[in-house]
């Protein structure tokens, strides 16, 4: 576990609307973890922004629900962690490794209403590098 219990997972019951932003990406990310698509979308808000590298961006829940099975389904049951959470006012950033290391993958960014639901979702994935040029 990390200081300040970030690896400690948020319970089903724990989420409510009235959480800072901090708590609600934890509970959002845990809910994540856990596969469960049904908390998820009831944290989103119906016209959510998702940004995702390589990815068009979507904006309803329905269109992140079909991408989130796409992409559950890819990854199976690798384990991402959140490393680092930096929150203030409606807006976190949340360092993630990768799947099944504790080296740093990615982040994401999440925008909460006031009413705690998720407006807005970018995410930034840290990409190999390319090959390097043979000399000739």
């Amino acid at each position: 576990m990390r200081p300040g219990g970030l690896d400690e997972p948020c319970s089903r019951g724990n989420y409510n609307r009235r959480m800072d932003s901090g708590s609600l990406s934890r509970a959002f990310f845990d809910a994540f973890r856990r596969r469960d698509l049904d908390t998820m979308f009831s944290m989103m808000a119906e016209d959510v922004r998702y940004e995702m590298p390589g990815s068009p961006v979507l904006t309803t829940r329905d269109s992140v629900r079909d991408m989130y099975v796409g992409l559950l389904a890819a990854i199976g049951d690798a384990e991402m962690r959140v490393l680092e959470c930096i929150a203030e006012g409606n807006k976190t950033a949340l360092i993630l490794s990768l799947p099944g290391s504790d080296e740093v993958g990615g982040s994401i960014f999440h925008e909460w209403s006031d009413d705690g639901l998720l407006l807005r979702y970018q995410a930034f994935t840290r990409m190999p590098g390319p090959p390097p040029t043979p000399e000739v």
